[in-house]
């Protein structure tokens, strides 16, 4: 399915370079990528919603698609159905408390109230200084304000405290993406060396996708800086 999309994406940006005028292909990038859609009866998720919402009125003591109906009604700034389904999920046995948290901020940020999401992060992280969680999550919160150098201070310390093994590479890879942002393409090169150092080293991967992904990623930035 990855290489499918990354077939899509490879020609579809062909395309468009020999006729940006044309809208087909940008489509197709589009959804290959994920891009950003204009139009709200395209960009909504209330197919998404609904799906999940039947997933968890079916299944309603598994977490993950809570976590799911969460996103989704959160990218749609539907606040108060996100607050509804919060009070559910914060009773559920296991929860943890960071998650509920962490929740609570960004339904305030889908009302457009900043200051008070930003307040409840903050208390998060006097209570749970050193949770791998709210570290993480807090990196997540920060990196999508674009408040840049906190983010990567969390997504470091995040990276450092991760209890599993083989780690996985989501906070290197948000790095590599602030650097690059920023125009930093040396620095988003060295990131990019340590995903490639832990796929290798903790994961043991010698020709799998996800390593050729990362070289490939790693020869593009080297050559951008």
């Amino acid at each position: 399915m990855y290489s499918d999309a990354g077939k899509v994406r490879r020609w579809a940006k062909e395309a468009i370079r020999r006729a940006p005028g044309e809208k087909n292909c940008q489509y197709l990038l589009q959804m290959a990528e994920g891009h950003a859609c204009w139009d709200w009866n395209f960009a909504n998720h209330h197919k998404a919603v609904d799906f999940y919402r039947e997933l968890v009125e079916a299944n309603p003591d598994e977490a993950l698609p809570y976590a799911y109906l969460f996103d989704n009604l959160l990218a749609d700034h539907r606040a108060d159905e996100a607050e509804a389904l919060l009070a559910r999920y914060a009773r559920m046995p296991g929860v943890n408390p960071v998650h509920v948290g962490i929740y609570r901020a960004h339904i305030a940020l889908a009302r457009f109230d900043e200051p008070t999401a930003d307040r409840i992060v903050e208390e998060l992280g006097r209570q749970y200084p050193d949770d791998f969680v709210w570290l993480f999550e807090a990196a997540q919160y920060y990196a999508a304000k674009c408040d840049y150098d906190r983010a990567i201070t969390l997504y470091e310390r995040s990276f450092e405290r991760e209890p599993r093994r083989p780690r996985f590479q989501d906070e290197l890879m948000a790095i590599a993406d602030i650097w690059e942002i920023r125009g930093d393409y040396a620095k988003a090169a060295e990131t990019y060396g340590r995903i490639v150092d832990l796929l290798e080293k903790e994961w043991g991967f010698t020709e799998e996708l996800e390593l050729q992904t990362a070289k490939a990623e790693l020869a593009r930035l080297r050559e951008k800086a």
